[in-house]
């Protein structure tokens, strides 16, 4: 193949950077080439080079870093040092042993599918798979305690020089290890920007959650059946919807959809929180999905507007997570819309607002957080209700309870794929917001997370605002 034909195997641009990156004799141990395939030792963030295979007849590409994505970087730049087209030649060389494993298993063909097992059989089957799993999360828990004791051993101040290939690898590990929800925070610790002023106190709390997962995780037959699904919800095992469904009595009533945020993930995941009310109930839920690429979340949501149906909770020590039951229908709306951005603002009758337990100071706000956190130590975001003036004092936006007590605000506008139709600012909300208390005080919603106050939406009178 040719350099440009190699380049359009790239899975995109910044694979191929980094491969580029590498596209140079000197950041290798070995290369060699035959007939057959192309082979390479590149050295990495281990003791052991990373080693890497391509088949030149077909393509198939082999590496043993921690990348899952094909072809990696290094498959990349081993295809562009030995292109046909490279500026250096290489002679047909003998294949080492660890090459010959590998195109031995390359070769090697599939099995035939075996027969469906039966009952019993899938019984234990199911059994053995829990036990494997089990044995690997420890093994990884173990090894993620002592990386968590080695960082702090070494200061906070290494963590922020350690190579990206460090964290990935690091990440790699966890995920086979069955424990992918710990990936994500361990991938924010090494991405922490060296100019945030609060780097450290960023950095310790999240190995401070990290650490408590491996202490939880070692008590865990100690721990309540509720706090225990915390914990395989943090490290990334849930259950599935039917499964849920079926063991699990659902609420049924009106929902008010209260707001939405999105966020952009690692990578092109796209997470969305939609926050619902209970008219009967009171109850507030969250309903998390994800989009992954150009791909659009499964369900719309209209902010403002009422659905009826049932929703089932996961199960947990402070349940907020849940997810509609088919029909969930949404209701004709009963509120006319006026002025602002289209489902950026409407009318919804006070009454309805009512239901919410609202908070009229930020110390009652503390007390349930700690409350919450006190059930599920690594919740990551509190609902709340609260009453409080908002007002624009020296370019910063605050809010102020009954006790004269002040909360900064910075609107986190939430995260789309499709830029906005003209110029806005990121507070253009809160003007309006502003402009219909006339700095008296107003019914808000949000989230907290013990130091940002991110607004959702607000109720002044009649006129609800989403942000």
């Amino acid at each position: 193949m040719t350099r440009e034909e190699i380049k359009a195997l790239a899975p995109d641009s910044a694979m191929l950077e980094r491969a580029n990156g590498l596209n140079d004799l000197r950041n290798w141990k070995l290369v060699g080439r035959d007939e057959t395939a192309a082979w390479g030792e590149c050295p990495g963030s281990g003791a052991e080079p990373y080693r890497s295979l391509v088949v030149l007849a077909t393509g198939a590409a082999r590496c043993s870093c921690p990348v899952k994505r094909s072809p990696c970087k290094h498959t990349l730049a081993l295809l562009l040092l030995t292109a046909d087209d490279a500026p250096v030649k290489f002679a047909n060389s003998e294949a080492p042993v660890w090459v010959l494993d590998w195109l031995k298993a390359v070769a090697r063909p599939k099995p035939e599918p075996a027969a469906a097992p039966d009952a019993s059989e899938r019984s234990d089957a199911a059994e053995k798979n829990l036990q494997a799993r089990m044995e690997a999360m420890e093994a990884g828990v173990r090894d993620l305690q002592i990386r968590l004791s080695d960082l702090v051993r070494q200061g906070l101040a290494r963590i922020s020089g350690e190579s990206s290939e460090f964290w990935q690898e690091t990440a790699a590990r966890l995920v086979d290890a069955k424990l992918g929800g710990l990936a994500r925070p361990l991938k924010a610790l090494g991405s922490i920007p060296l100019q945030n002023d609060d780097r450290y106190e960023q950095m310790t709390e999240i190995i401070a959650g990290l650490y408590l997962f491996t202490r939880a995780f070692k008590n865990k037959d100690r721990l309540s059946p509720e706090l225990r699904e915390d914990l395989w919800a943090m490290a990334g095992i849930t259950i599935k919807k039917e499964d849920l469904a079926a063991l699990t009595a659902g609420t049924t009533g009106r929902w008010l959809v209260l707001g939405q945020k999105t966020a952009q993930e690692e990578d092109n995941l796209i997470s969305r929180r939609v926050w619902l009310a209970g008219l009967q109930t009171g109850k507030i839920a969250v309903i998390l999905d994800f989009a992954y690429g150009k791909a659009e979340f499964a369900t719309v949501w209209e902010n403002g507007r009422l659905y009826t149906g049932e929703l089932i909770f996961y199960p947990g020590a402070y349940p907020l997570r849940a997810f509609p039951a088919p029909p969930f229908v949404r209701e004709p709306p009963e509120f006319a819309r006026y002025g602002g951005r289209p489902e950026s603002s409407m009318r919804i009758s006070s009454a309805t607002t009512d239901l919410l337990s609202w908070r009229t100071t930020f110390q009652e706000m503390a007390n349930d957080y700690a409350s919450a956190l006190g059930k599920n130590p690594w919740l990551t975001h509190l609902p709340v209700a609260l009453i409080a003036n908002l007002i624009f004092s020296e370019g910063n936006w605050l809010l102020t309870d009954r006790e004269n007590k002040v909360l900064p605000v910075r609107l986190q506008r939430s995260f789309s794929r499709i830029p906005p139709a003209r110029d806005e600012s990121e507070d253009d909300g809160l003007w309006g917001l502003l402009s219909l208390s006339g700095g008296l005080p107003a019914r808000i919603f949000g989230e907290w997370n013990g130091k940002t106050w991110s607004m959702i939406a607000a109720f002044v009178g009649d006129r609800a605002l989403f942000f």
